[in-house]
């Protein structure tokens, strides 16, 4: 079988091509990731043809029944938050993807939220969601998922991006609250060491001794 056509970094209507994942009988096959955010094996006879596949088989299926479900939201208000949060997760061309799903290790969006607006939506409900709110996630380190997202205003957003502090140790460069939680450390306590001079490995790795004064 002759080498194929390089499609990596191509689209398909609304997949795009990420990498050659082998052959099989039909041929050369694929890895595609979707604009809902779904990533599918897909032939390359199927991404060919003028009457090919344009979507992942989620969509493809969905669309059979009023149109589809997660397309069927595209009008609510929140319908955009939920694109944007895909996109800068998955698509490599998405402004922003390099800082998620681009990152050593990856930001992801829950399989319940990335396979279901509807899901979001209500969660967006029970968390008295109203335009203008954005999603925050708690842990900046961690995936958008119904445990680890709040609510904010945009300034809120804002203030808590400008105050996260990042530190250096080794080769990592991540978060104070990814070491804290890594090296399994009280937070503030990491602040309190790193505002008094201390280096990042030592206020992170050495014991709370109580009975002097932090100071290094």
């Amino acid at each position: 079988m002759a080498e194929p056509k390089n499609l990596v970094g191509t689209e398909k209507g609304q997949l795009f091509i990420k990498a050659l994942a082998g052959k099989d009988s039909r041929g050369h096959l694929w890895e595609c990731i979707c604009s809902c955010g779904n990533t599918q094996v897909i032939p390359q006879d199927s991404l060919s043809s003028k009457k090919g596949k344009i979507c992942c088989d989620s969509c493809t299926n969905s669309r059979k029944g009023l149109a589809g479900l997660k397309h069927g939201y595209q009008t609510h208000p929140a319908y955009e938050t939920w694109r944007g949060m895909i996109k800068r997760c998955y698509e490599p061309k998405t402004n922003g993807y390099k800082n998620y799903g681009g990152r050593e290790v990856p930001i992801t969006v829950c399989d319940e939220w990335r396979e279901s607006i509807e899901s979001f939506i209500i969660w967006l409900n029970n968390a008295n969601w109203k335009p203008g709110l954005e999603i925050d996630r708690i842990n900046n380190d961690g995936s958008y998922c119904p445990e680890n997202c709040t609510l904010v205003t945009s300034s809120e957003n804002c203030r808590k991006r400008r105050n996260t502090r990042y530190i250096t140790v080794g080769e990592e460069t991540k978060s104070v609250a990814y070491f804290a939680e890594k090296y399994n450390i009280d937070r503030y306590l990491v602040y309190q060491r790193l505002n008094q001079g201390w280096n990042p490995e030592d206020a992170l790795t050495l014991p709370s001794n109580r009975g002097r004064k932090l100071s290094k």
